[in-house]
C-alpha cells in the first residue's frame, strides 16, 4: 500500500511506500484541489497481490483506489486496493514553534508555520510559551467524515470505505498552561450521532512534535439500535494559525458475532470557520 508524505500518520509503513502519491495533482474541474477526490492510480510498479473472496481469485496489484479530502493545509483519506486491504491517512503541515526541531517518527525536523510566540526576560531567555493571537480564544471547525466498517467474524469482513457524514469541532485556546481543549460530534450516516468528549490539547508551551495534538480516553459512545459502540478519538490542529484540524474515531461493539458491525473505523477533517 502507498504511503502519502505528511506529518500526521494513523498507520504504519508498507511494502510500496516509495511510491509516492503528491494530493497537490488531484484537482477539480476548475483546476483547485480542495475538497473530495476520489481515483484510481495505476503503477506497473507496485509490488503485492490482491485477493478477492467473490468470485475467488488472486492477482498482481496493479492499481490503488484513493478517497482523498484535501482542505486548505491538510488532506486526509484512504488508499485502498479492495474490501481486504485499506489504509487511512490524514496528513497536514505542522504548527508550534517555527525554532522547535524533534526526533519523533514520522514528523518533520520543524513547523511549516508559526502557532506559538515566545516572552523573553531582561536576559534574552524565554521565560514562557504562549498561543499567536490569531490562535488564542475559541474556534469551531466543520468538515466531513471518511470511514469504513469491520464485521466481527466474515470472509470479508470489512466495507468499502466512503464519505459517512460531517464532523463539527469546538476548540479552546486558552492563555493558561493545560487549560486548552476540544470537544465536537460526528454526524455519522452509519451510527448517527458521536459525540466527542472534551479532550485536553497539547499547550504552547510544549514545544515538541505534539503541539496542537489531543487525544481522548476511551470515552466515546455511539449507539445503532441496541449495539453499543465505545472507543476513543484523535485530533491534530495543523496550518497557519490552526486553520485546518485532522484526526481519527475507531469505535468497537464488544458484544458483535458473525456478520454483526463489530468496528467503525473514520479519518475525518475540518477547517476554521
Amino acid at each position: 500500500m502507498l504511503n502519502p508524505e505528511g506529518v500526521f500518520f494513523l498507520d504504519g509503513g508498507s511494502i510500496n511506500e516509495k511510491v509516492k502519491f503528491d494530493l497537490n495533482t488531484l484537482k477539480n474541474p476548475d483546476g483547485s484541489i480542495l475538497g473530495v477526490h476520489s481515483g484510481k492510480i495505476v503503477n506497473e510498479g507496485f509490488v503485492g497481490e490482491v485477493i478477492s473472496y467473490y468470485p475467488k481469485e488472486t492477482k498482481d496489484l496493479t492499481e490503488i483506489n484513493y478517497l482523498v479530502v484535501n482542505q486548505p493545509y491538510s488532506s486526509y483519506g484512504v488508499l485502498f486496493s479492495n474490501e481486504n486491504d485499506q489504509r487511512f491517512f490524514a496528513v497536514g503541515q505542522r504548527a508550534g514553534s517555527l525554532n522547535n526541531s524533534t526526533a519523533i517518527a514520522n514528523f518533520s525536523d520543524t513547523n511549516e508555520y508559526s502557532a506559538t510566540s515566545t516572552v523573553v526576560d531582561s536576559n534574552s531567555l524565554i521565560t514562557e510559551h504562549r498561543w499567536n493571537d490569531a490562535v488564542l480564544g475559541d474556534a469551531i471547525y466543520k468538515g466531513q467524515v471518511i470511514a469504513n466498517t469491520e464485521r466481527a467474524a466474515y470472509l470479508v469482513n470489512q466495507t468499502l470505505p466512503k464519505i459517512d457524514g460531517t464532523v463539527t469541532l469546538n476548540a479552546h485556546f486558552d492563555s493558561k498552561k493545560d487549560a486548552s481543549y476540544v470537544s465536537g460530534a460526528i454526524n455519522s450516516d452509519t451510527l448517527g450521532k458521536i459525540e466527542l468528549p472534551k479532550a485536553n490539547i497539547v499547550g504552547a508551551d510544549q514545544i515538541l512534535a505534539m503541539t496542537g495534538y489531543a487525544v481522548s480516553g476511551n470515552n466515546v459512545h455511539a449507539t445503532k439500535g441496541s449495539d453499543s459502540f465505545v472507543g476513543k478519538y484523535e485530533t491534530r490542529f495543523v496550518g497557519e494559525n490552526f486553520n485546518d484540524v485532522i484526526g481519527r474515531v475507531n469505535l468497537t461493539n464488544d458484544k458483535a458475532v458473525g456478520k454483526e458491525m463489530k468496528h467503525y473505523n473514520a479519518v475525518f477533517g475540518a477547517t476554521k470557520q
